[in-house]
């Protein structure tokens, strides 16, 4: 198997992705696996953060600007940040990826960009492989936005908002029914629900053999 092996953990806010992919972690690094977890930092957004804060009196405000200039910043650092990760990785057997190239897709066409507008922002996420599997977590629109209200390590966003969540929602749907890598979790159950159920899908893809070096990947 070629390494790493790419998981992406992907779905609208509030579906429980970075809390499975930790999950994940700790599971496959107590089965002896080496591996690393990663998530893009923003320089981008930080700069849209502080316009935002100056003119509007919000840095979450940015849905006041036109939505490329927003998509086409975070594709250029989403880009960098995987192209350079890919470079440090070679010894690891799995990278799990809080939210991949999909993820950013999905919420350009969300948040009304245009056809044309979304066609150079996937030109440039185009550089980007694609992950080997992608976890989608399917979540009731409800449920996510009451996940992002009682969330406590981060402030509610006034663009996170079930209008916002309905649209983005739809582009994934219209998304992943062409791809091949998908995986759907119900991420409306608890979280041990959940993370069963990723467990299973990932045990039924792959031959796990005492060896690390001799994991294999089941095509389907």
């Amino acid at each position: 198997m070629k390494k790493p092996y790419v998981i992406s953990f992907s779905g609208i806010d509030g579906s429980g992705k970075t809390t499975q992919m930790n999950n994940l972690y700790e599971y496959l690094s107590n089965k002896g696996f080496k591996v690393k977890t990663t998530k893009v930092q923003f320089s981008a957004l930080e700069v849209i953060y502080e316009y935002c804060d100056r003119y509007f009196g919000d840095p979450c405000a940015y849905h006041e600007l036109p939505p490329f200039i927003v998509r086409i910043g975070l594709a250029y650092d989403v880009t960098h940040h995987y192209l350079k990760i890919m470079k440090e990785v070679s010894e690891y057997d799995f990278l799990l990826c809080d939210r991949h190239k999909i993820d950013f897709i999905a919420y350009g066409m969300g948040y009304g960009c245009t056809k044309e507008e979304m066609e150079w922002v996937e030109k440039i996420l185009s550089l980007v492989e694609e992950p080997n599997l992608i976890f989608y977590f399917d979540t009731e629109l409800s449920l996510s936005q009451e996940r992002i209200l009682t969330r406590k390590e981060k402030e509610h966003r006034i663009d996170e908002n079930i209008d916002i969540l309905t649209k983005v929602r739809n582009m994934f749907e219209k998304i992943i029914t062409n791809k091949e890598n998908i995986q759907r979790i119900n991420a409306n159950n608890s979280k041990n629900e959940v993370f069963n159920e990723i467990k299973e899908r990932f045990n039924s893809l792959f031959t796990i053999a005492n060896n690390v070096d001799k994991i294999h990947f089941k095509e389907y």
